[in-house]
């Protein structure tokens, strides 16, 4: 089993991995730090996403390098996750009055900063939300290049993170 391994200001989140929690309780506390270091001094980051849901569909977001994302990003410093979420979805896709729900799932991720030598990576760790807005009238911003409600064989065939794919398509088949 892959932990997330991280310590927060001495709080140890080893044993958690892919949290979530089918009675809908949030997750811990440990995993809500803003930016972490573990013990190599690695950069850690949380970041809030959106799962929007809607006649077998999820909408996502074509970021710059092609690759399909749920709306959301990072929690700033002392910012709760919903109220993230609810900012970010503001931002990219010009939607305030989104309704953020039930706790879906969390995953993780190492990413490398491509300015540097490969060494400057960075751990993300993704929550994902149940949302519910009117998406008729979205205007994305320039951190994307399209949008679209993808099915889950769409799902299954384009680019995106792993654990975008998992999430979702465990999520499309407990919804079916």
């Amino acid at each position: 089993m892959q932990t997330l391994g991280i310590s927060c200001r001495g709080i140890n989140t080893e044993n958690y991995t892919r949290w979530a929690d089918p009675r809908g309780i949030s997750p811990p506390q440990e995993l809500l730090k803003i930016i972490c270091y573990n013990k190599n001094m690695k950069l850690q980051f949380v970041t809030t996403k959106a799962l929007f849901c809607q006649d077998g569909k999820v909408f996502m977001l074509k970021d710059r390098t092609g690759n399909w994302e749920l709306p959301g990003g990072r929690i700033d410093f002392g910012e709760q996750p919903k109220e993230a979420l609810k900012r970010e979805i503001g931002e990219e896709l010009d939607i305030n009055d989104a309704k953020i729900g039930d706790f879906i799932d969390a995953w993780s991720l190492i990413s490398a900063n491509k300015k540097f030598d490969g060494e400057n990576q960075s751990h993300f760790i993704v929550l994902i939300y149940q949302c519910q807005a009117d998406l008729s009238e979205i205007k994305i911003s320039d951190e994307h290049q399209d949008w679209k409600w993808l099915s889950k064989e769409e799902i299954k065939n384009s680019p995106m993170r792993d654990g975008y794919r998992k999430t979702l398509l465990t999520f499309l088949e407990r919804s079916a």
